[in-house]
């Protein structure tokens, strides 16, 4: 039963995290981003077919999550993934819900 508290408490840490990677529009901006260089709001909103402020919107979403960070160069912002430590709850729960069926199939 501990093992299940854990990833409860887990789960709880990732949702914003979650719900930030749960929107098409959010997963092609970041997808955007891992071809290679930082990008502006500029460069997100011409590979797509929506506007600044609806980009920025979602650049928010995902910086808020830990998701993307920013560099501000001049008067430009620019965006680039930022996928380290934030995503240690997933890594942890896909840890302890593997330990768990290990145990479970040793019982078997």
């Amino acid at each position: 039963m501990h093992e299940l508290k854990k990833i409860r408490n887990l789960f709880e840490q990732s949702l914003p995290l979650f719900s930030a990677m749960g929107d098409p529009i959010r997963q092609q901006l970041i997808l955007q981003m891992l071809e290679g260089e930082r990008k502006s709001v500029a460069e997100l909103a011409s590979g797509t077919n929506l506007s600044r402020p609806t980009v920025s919107h979602h650049l928010k979403i995902l910086k808020n999550a830990h998701i993307l960070a920013e560099e501000k160069v001049g008067t430009k912002t620019f965006y680039y993934p930022q996928m380290g430590d934030y995503f240690e709850p997933i890594r942890e729960i896909v840890s302890t819900i593997t330990k768990i069926e290990d145990n479970e199939g040793k019982n078997n």
